[in-house]
């Protein structure tokens, strides 16, 4: 009975959830539509337009830190 609340033995570790994939995922979004708009121009947005491609890179910088820093 000293059993029934014991944590399950797996052969896998199973990790907590993280709302770092989601953030990371949306900024590499961000990032590749960024540098579509830059080489290409693409949303009423003429091409060479840089700012969104270095946002979305900067918030890929920030999940990659976060996360890490979290481990």
């Amino acid at each position: 009975m000293a059993d029934a609340h014991a944590k399950p033995q797996h052969d896998y570790h199973l990790v907590d959830p993280s709302p770092w994939p989601l953030v990371g995922s949306f900024s590499a979004c961000v990032m590749f539509i960024g540098a579509v708009v830059w080489m290409r121009g693409l949303f009423g947005l003429e091409a060479g337009t840089k700012w969104m491609f270095f946002v979305g890179l900067a918030g890929v910088l920030f999940t990659m830190f976060s996360w890490w820093s979290d481990v």
